[in-house]
């Protein structure tokens, strides 16, 4: 296995300001003070990158932390997680969202910090895992889809950008986010949203109910907000409605072939101008003789029926309906003890529309359909069918055409926390996360439609190998009814489960002992849990029953322990040390896999209001689920690729010899803040990663 390793180098200052309400404590002289008079106690908190109690955000560590609060998210207007992380620096990349309509996993959300895929980023909230999204990102790997998190319940978000595997164990290699839920309730407040795009679609009406309860032993909030999203269509916008909106203009934008017949060659078999005339009818009037240069048997323009219109037919932005409920209560059972209940659930349907569906004659071939030319003994030569695309005419309506997602979260974390002795504070806790995934996508079946436009076959031609078919060219420039589409139509649906089981226990100091340059400070963490993914696909997306559209699945689970801790270690007066270990397993289908990480760290305050740090640490990412039980898939192509296949042993299972391994990462940093400004960060980074040969299959669509 080839480790992979990522450098990262952070120059930044910190310049604070005293605060005027209170006041600053001078520097502290060696040997024994005199006891303060009583003042004001300042709460500890726990800050994302650190499991020791803080005094102050200030005081979180080594590696720098971005915070938006629920004042920047009102201030700017945004409706929903999505427009949160578009705005977020750190957030890389090219990924799923609201707007995609072609991908793996559209409608969910995920985040990229770095820009290193979002499965090397650990999403948390309240500092907790939560279940993965139950489709791969891109076909291949795990992630976490945040959609489901309310805005409105948001009390503040941390952006940990750095390596921090030592706190967190496995997936925090780019870094760590942390969605904070509010606890108390400012009264009963009910909040109505309502927007329209200037062009038109795209409409949004959310309902946002907040409450709570709280007396002496008592808190408590719960929320409810509602969202309807309706789609933004891109025949909507004169930029997005036809092929000729495309740079160049008309001579370099072609009409689709709505109805193309071809030869053995690729040339269009022209139909007469009249043919095309007779179809002007469909699709709102856009279909028309439409010819290509050098398309045609001599070298000319090749000719057929086409249009420019259907690049309109799909989604720019997604019909969304949804619902989000968020409960939380915590119960003091003594003073130094209370109880505490986490309870998130959230149900989205979601409406896109990708493209209208097309056929070719086409053969089914390793989990796939690949076009094949047929003999046609109605015309005595070799051709090939297309509908590029069926029009809306024919499917009954632009909604025949939708994917439709059904996706189902919740999410309990249920426990006690508390302290003991003098500054000792503990947790423990157990939680559970599932997610549960319907995905209906409309699908042809290409020997139905076979059937339809070519009949049955006559016998093999033994000239040229192919198909004897008796279809007369009437049968392909003859509108389907909906009756007929339906007949070679399915709705292919996916039923895709994940759950997170997980015990957490953690107990943390500020002073575990007293040291001449100030506390010495402790944190430990234990936890176990189980994670499984079942993804129960359409058997006739495994088999190439559809065209252009293929599918894979998967089914396992793995059972996970990690302990680590961490000091917080005063070496002089204006120099702290931190340090930061951990201890990884992971078993699945008969193998184990442990990693050890740690985390060093220098926080140097020459004078109070200048803080200069930087940390080295590493980093590790466990094979996912996705990765290691994916099944075959399907694709598109015409022939196997036999060097690829060896190459990356497609026939390896977990628990062969050339199992997917853990991936590496070491990280650097050094940080110097100034107050009250953004953090002016110089990042250069130099990454080789290279995941242990495996099996990561995709989903085509």
């Amino acid at each position: 296995m080839r480790s992979g390793v990522l450098v990262t180098l952070v120059l930044s200052v910190l310049v604070a300001v005293p605060a005027t309400s209170q006041n600053s404590p001078g520097p502290q002289s060696q040997g024994p003070q005199p006891q303060a008079e009583a003042g004001p106690q300042l709460e500890t908190v726990v800050v994302t990158g650190s499991s020791i109690p803080r005094l102050t955000a200030l005081d979180a560590g080594p590696a720098p932390v971005v915070t938006i609060t629920s004042a920047d998210i009102l201030q700017k207007g945004f409706t929903d997680m999505s427009d949160v992380m578009r705005n977020l620096n750190q957030n890389l990349g090219s990924l799923d969202n609201n707007t995609q309509t072609d991908g793996f996993s559209p409608g969910a959300q995920a985040v990229d910090l770095r820009g290193m895929g979002p499965n090397h980023t650990l999403v948390l909230v309240n500092g907790r895992r939560i279940a993965d999204y139950p489709q791969a990102y891109g076909g291949n790997s795990n992630f976490t889809d945040i959609s489901n998190i309310p805005t409105t319940m948001i009390d503040h978000i941390d952006v940990l950008s750095g390596s921090d595997s030592a706190v967190y164990g496995s997936d925090a290699i780019a870094g760590v986010i942390n969605f904070i839920l509010k606890k108390k309730a400012d009264g009963t407040t009910i909040d109505y949203r309502e927007g329209e795009t200037q062009l038109g679609g795209g409409s949004s009406q959310r309902l946002t109910l907040t409450s709570g309860y709280s007396n002496e032993r008592f808190d408590s909030i719960f929320t409810v907000q509602l969202l309807n999203q309706q789609p933004v269509w891109a025949f909507r916008r004169n930029f997005t409605d036809s092929t000729l909106d495309a740079p160049g203009g008309p001579s370099d934008n072609y009409a689709d072939p709505v109805f193309g017949r071809y030869d053995m060659n690729g040339n269009f078999i022209a139909p007469s101008p009249a043919t095309c005339n007779a179809l002007s009818s469909l699709d709102g009037g856009s279909v028309f003789y439409a010819s290509r240069p050098g398309y045609g048997p001599t070298g000319g323009p090749g000719y057929y029926c086409g249009s420019h219109a259907d690049i309109g037919y799909g989604t720019l932005e997604n019909g969304r309906k949804s619902i989000n409920a968020y409960g939380s209560g915590s119960y003091q059972l003594t003073e130094h003890a209370s109880l505490f209940l986490d309870l998130q659930a959230g149900y989205t349907h979601q409406d896109s529309y990708n493209s209208p569906l097309q056929w070719q004659n086409s053969v089914a071939q390793n989990g796939g359909s690949v076009p094949v030319p047929f003999y046609n003994s109605a015309t005595g030569q070799i051709e090939q069918w297309q509908r590029m695309y069926f029009t809306p005419n024919e499917e009954g309506g632009l909604q025949a055409g939708e994917i439709h997602n059904f996706d189902t979260t919740i999410s309990l974390n249920a426990g006690i926390k508390g302290s003991f002795g003098s500054n000792w504070t503990y947790e423990g806790f157990y939680g559970h996360s599932q997610n549960r995934l319907v995905d209906e996508t409309p699908a042809l079946i290409d020997s139905k439609a076979a059937a339809l436009y070519l009949g049955p076959s006559l016998g093999i031609d033994p000239a040229s190998g192919y198909n004897i078919y008796d279809a007369p060219p009437s049968r392909l420039y003859t509108p389907l009814t909906v009756a007929q589409f339906r007949s070679i139509t399915n709705l292919s649906t996916d039923d895709d489960q994940t759950h997170t089981d997980s015990l957490n226990f953690s107990v943390a100091t500020t002073e575990l002992a007293h040291l001449p340059a100030g506390p010495l400070g402790f944190a430990a963490v234990a936890e176990v849990g189980h994670d499984s993914l079942i993804q129960n696909v359409d058997p006739l997306s495994l088999s190439g029953a559809y065209y252009d559209y293929h599918n894979t699945g998967a089914t396992g689970s793995r059972n996970r322990y990690g302990i680590g801790s961490e000091f917080n270690i005063p070496i002089f007066p204006m120099l702290t040390a931190t340090a930061a270990t951990r201890f990884d397993s992971y078993s699945y289908s008969g193998t184990t896999s442990g990693k050890v990480t740690y985390n060093t760290g220098l926080e140097f305050r020459p004078i109070q209001n200048l803080l200069i740090r930087g940390s080295y640490g590493t980093g590790f990412r466990a094979p996912d689920l996705s990765y290691l039980y994916s099944g075959a898939s399907g694709s598109s192509s015409g022939g196997i690729d036999y060097y690829l296949c060896r190459l990356h042993r497609l026939d390896a299972r977990p628990g062969d010899d050339d199992v997917l391994r853990p991936e590496d990462r070491r990280s650097a940093q050094l940080c110097r803040y100034r107050a009250f400004a953004a953090d002016q960060c110089l990042q250069r980074l130099a990454r080789l990663s290279h995941r242990a040969t495996g099996r990561a299959l995709s989903r085509v669509q």
